[in-house]
């Protein structure tokens, strides 16, 4: 009897599909629109300067490789804090978890949510992250979507967005990109922020913030917004971070889950229930690269060098995004891919169908996926035009 033949097909993620379709291909002008890393004007994803220097000082000066708490690097914890938070943040209330990466921190603060309160629905927009709701779904959690987007004017259809989340009942859980929205890169301004966190603690909710794309949007500090908004006005939140994007730190497997709670008490309850999720998850976090975060943030040379490179990154995407939306009008004589131009981050979706995106893979070389989504960090002034092309000819 074959134990592993009784298994089902998994769901494989379609970007990771796209990717393997796409490094099958012998063409040598292939387009790359697909998976979700930042790429220089050269196509790399390159390691941050900064990074790089820091990585180089550990591996000469560590002293131990011995295991770490559960709950990471105490100093890691502390720097991701005044990162997002400032260094006055309420100590007593607020913690942060190291943990392997976004989704790591995702999954435990899941497995939280399923033990505080099992029959809790998790609201998640739509669309989202792919791995958002089989997250919810790997614990048990029930979930739900709230509208997002509009799709004929591909922004936030905000009005329909609130009007769902009023149908949540009191402690549900309403996950939310904190900026740079994936896939769609349509982004809530700041009034739409008070407004959502008024409604959820009108409403008794609690918000759980994925924080993917930290100084992609408008900046550290603005991007920061929702969660010290959230923090200030609200009893609980939850909140993942992602390093992979912010600090080019994408196989390292860096994040950390944070908690805020209504009492000190209740929120060291809660980093305890995340570092034991933690424990039978994967037990320690990995810590070389965490350390080499901490030194970053906190060596003043190192700080200063990563947020300029930083900058650059989010200033190019915003030029690519711009480049596109006139490549666009010059080559298809229309503004239907203006909203590229206003949004925010590394993704957008174009309005193609998945018939059109196919011919632009099989007959143009261009890969992405069905639902549109580009990932921005790819394109480049030759692409632009290249893109802009070819959907003419297979419009």
């Amino acid at each position: 009897m074959s134990l592993f033949a009784k298994l089902p097909e998994p769901e494989i993620d379609a970007v990771l599909v796209l990717a393997q379709a796409f490094r099958a291909d012998v063409r040598t002008d292939k387009v790359d629109l697909g998976i979700g890393v930042y790429r220089d004007e050269n196509g790399n994803t390159p390691v941050m300067r900064a990074i790089a220097k820091a990585t180089q000082d550990l591996a000469a000066n560590e002293a131990t490789k011995a295991y770490i708490g559960l709950g990471g690097s105490d100093a890691f914890n502390t720097a991701i804090l005044n990162l997002l938070l400032g260094s006055t943040h309420d100590t007593a209330r607020i913690h942060a978890v190291q943990t392997a990466a976004g989704a790591g921190a995702l999954r435990l603060l899941t497995e939280v949510v399923k033990a505080a309160k099992p029959d809790a629905t998790m609201w998640i927009s739509d669309p989202s992250w792919f791995n958002h709701a089989p997250i919810a779904e790997s614990v048990g959690l029930a979930w739900t979507s709230y509208t997002y987007l509009d799709a004929e004017t591909q922004s936030v259809n905000f009005a329909q967005m609130c009007a769902d989340l009023e149908t949540a009942s009191e402690s549900d859980i309403v996950l939310l990109h904190a900026c740079c929205h994936n896939p769609t890169g349509a982004n809530l301004t700041p009034a739409q922020w008070n407004e959502v966190t008024a409604l959820i603690k009108r409403k008794r909710l609690i918000p759980m913030l994925d924080i993917a794309y930290l100084g992609f949007a408008d900046g550290l500090e603005k991007d920061g917004y929702a969660l010290r908004k959230m923090t200030s006005d609200l009893p609980e939140v939850m909140a993942a971070l992602s390093c992979s994007k912010t600090f080019g730190v994408y196989r390292d497997r860096v994040g950390a889950a944070i908690i805020v709670g209504e009492t000190a008490a209740a929120a060291n309850t809660a980093r305890e229930s995340v570092m034991a999720a933690g424990r039978v998850n994967y037990s320690f976090p990995p810590n070389f690269t965490a350390e080499v975060i901490t030194n970053v943030l906190t060596d003043v040379g190192l700080r200063a060098e990563f947020e300029a490179e930083l900058e650059h990154m989010r200033t190019r995407l915003i030029a690519n995004r711009e480049g596109f939306a006139d490549a666009a009008r010059k080559h298809l004589g229309d503004e239907r891919f203006d909203y590229v131009a206003a949004h925010q981050g590394m993704f957008s979706r174009l309005k193609l169908n998945p018939d059109t995106i196919q011919v632009l893979r099989d007959d143009h070389g261009i890969f992405m996926p069905s639902d549109g989504r580009i990932n921005v960090a790819g394109l480049s002034p030759e692409i632009s035009h290249r893109v802009a092309i070819a959907i003419k000819a297979v419009s």
